[in-house]
């Protein structure tokens, strides 16, 4: 009975001394994992602001890559603007619209809506919208063989339909999609077709943006002193 009982004790004493270094041991681990930086390679052991700094950098790196890559030179046809033979084809599509592209059962087209584009004098794009319809627009490519003669002969190349987002192309092939071309539209103060620049547009904007800006600061300034006099007027009928 008495070896049992200090072999039980020889087994406590064992067992004591065993947890109390397993413990020790777990606690030099814990400061040692404390004390190692944190790893940046891994972005879960990463803080949040590291994170955010880290993601910050790589952003501004790829916008840095992405704007010192070269713009791709423009294209355009070797041909000097000939209004004479575009106000001849623009004249041309407007009277036999309807024969070029049929327009939507039960609806016609909008004319004021249209959009003609001229890639050089030999490429033209037709763009036309119906009245009622809130889709239903219509592209078409043309090329122009023959100028000569009353009216000038036109060979359809591709012809797309209006999409929810875009224009869809529906038969041909269309080989100047990425070609610098000059759009026309219809102004019906004077009832002509004139190329649109959108530059002037945008500076007459502004313009009659700041005059406009003006006269409403001349009828404040108006006002002001209308309110100025009736003040002073008040004034002088209180004073015995």
């Amino acid at each position: 009975m008495q070896k049992i009982k200090n072999s039980k004790i020889y087994w406590s004493v064992g067992a004591s001394v065993l947890i109390i270094g397993l413990a020790m041991l777990g606690y030099s681990v814990k400061n040692k994992n404390q004390d190692k930086p944190i790893d940046q390679e891994n972005p879960s052991l990463q803080t949040p602001s590291e994170n955010q700094a880290d993601q910050s950098k790589a952003d501004a790196e790829e916008v840095e890559i992405e704007d010192t890559e070269p713009l791709e030179e423009e294209k355009k046809l070797d041909e000097l603007p000939d209004e004479n033979k575009r106000q001849k084809v623009i004249a041309y599509l407007i009277k036999n619209l309807d024969t070029l592209i049929f327009p939507p059962k039960n609806d016609k087209w909008d004319i004021s809506s249209a959009g003609i584009s001229f890639v050089g004098n030999t490429f033209v794009y037709l763009e036309i919208f119906p009245s009622e319809s809130e889709i239903g627009g219509m592209k078409a490519l043309y090329q122009v063989e023959d100028f000569s003669g009353d009216a000038p002969k036109l060979k359809e190349l591709a012809k797309y339909k209006e999409g929810e987002e875009d224009w869809q192309l529906i038969s041909g092939e269309d080989k100047f999609f990425d070609y610098y071309y000059e759009e026309y539209g219809y102004n019906e103060t004077n009832d002509k077709w004139t190329k649109i620049d959108y530059l002037a547009e945008m500076v007459d904007s502004e313009e009659k943006m700041t005059e406009e800006e003006l006269d409403s600061l001349e009828e404040e300034e108006a006002l002001l002193e209308e309110e100025s006099d009736e003040s002073e007027e008040a004034e002088k009928t209180i004073v015995p």
